[in-house]
């Protein structure tokens, strides 16, 4: 065999491999390559505002904490960002408190709900250079809590201890600033010489316990006791009987001897919003704001293309064994 027919066959030989490598990698689609002095760009995903609120359920009076990111992307940061619901969580024709931003969008700001805000559930949305950017969060607003005042035990003899108790708020449309301490109050006969009682220390949480023993000149009777706070009535008051027979083991409940004087939003008071201008007539006791959900964001678009690598390899190891009997073959051929 001479070497124009081993040049031929080893021609034919790289030929096939060529055909296998161009089926198994497959030939790129011409719109997939950029034309000469083209430049292609890529498309970034919208970062769309967010905010938080903590606690979610809060009482009248309570503070609460926005946190959340307006990028400045969509807000420049030298736009100012507030924060926007029904009035009745912010009065100010639902508009809330500015917040001030970092370098990344961050903010972080506290806020005490008005007494008088109407129970409901509020959203709170994003506002940024006089209009709405989407993002909300909801906040429930649930009732003041209101002060207590019990004794145990309700019917005790002269010189005999008893034990009073209870709870005046620190926060709340009939708070008492924390720090401040409870006094006993009722008449001389029980609490000599003026009527005013021992004092009691509240935790943190507005609770308090204090132990008096009933005078032995103390005369047989029921009593009123009361309680003040911050230099007022709280508005509370309990029964204690001084009697020779000794004390009962029923502990009496609270009762109130002044209304409250805040006004809060009932079941049968239903107002909805639809934008911080003020509040509309519904069936609803969720408070809204209207604002849109905020701009949709643009999903970047994603290209995959697979791992040539396998098909190489595969590619690789075929031509090699065409070669290779090629080379046998030609080898015979020249033998005989």
């Amino acid at each position: 065999m001479g070497r124009a027919a081993v040049s031929r066959h080893v021609t034919a030989v790289l030929l096939v491999a060529s055909i296998m490598v161009v089926f198994t990698l497959g030939v790129p689609a011409v719109s997939a390559l950029p034309l000469p002095g083209t430049t292609t760009t890529s498309t970034t995903t919208a970062t769309a505002p967010t905010i938080a609120v903590s606690p979610s359920s809060a009482s009248q009076g309570a503070t609460v904490t926005f946190s959340g990111n307006v990028p400045l992307m969509g807000c420049p940061l030298a736009e100012p960002v507030a924060l926007a619901a029904n009035v009745g969580l912010f009065p100010d024709r639902g508009f809330g408190p500015q917040v001030t931003r970092d370098n990344q969008g961050n903010f972080n700001t506290t806020y005490m709900i008005p007494v008088l805000a109407p129970l409901a559930l509020y959203t709170i949305g994003l506002r940024c250079d006089g209009g709405d950017i989407g993002g909300t969060t909801t906040l429930t607003v649930t009732a003041s809590p209101s002060p207590t005042l019990a004794v145990s035990p309700t019917t005790a003899a002269p010189g005999a201890a008893v034990t009073f108790s209870g709870n005046v708020p620190v926060v709340g449309a009939q708070a008492c600033a924390m720090g401040d301490d409870v006094q006993l109050t009722s008449n001389a006969p029980l609490f000599p010489a003026s009527g005013l009682g021992p004092q009691a220390t509240r935790d943190s949480g507005g609770s308090f316990h204090a132990t008096y023993t009933v005078p032995t000149a103390t005369g047989l009777g029921t009593y009123t006791v009361g309680l003040r706070c911050g230099g007022g009535n709280v508005g509370v008051s309990v029964m204690l009987t001084v009697s020779k027979t000794g004390a009962t083991s029923t502990t009496s409940s609270t009762s109130s001897t002044t209304s409250t004087t805040s006004t809060t939003a009932t079941t049968s008071t239903t107002v909805t919003s639809t934008g911080p201008n003020g509040p509309s007539s519904g069936s609803s006791t969720t408070f809204g704001i209207g604002l849109p959900t905020g701009p949709a964001s643009n999903a970047a678009s994603s290209h995959t293309s697979s791992d040539p690598s396998t098909g190489v390899v595969i590619v690789a190891l075929v031509l090699l064994i065409l070669v290779a009997l090629g080379l046998a073959v030609s080898r015979r051929r020249s033998r005989s």
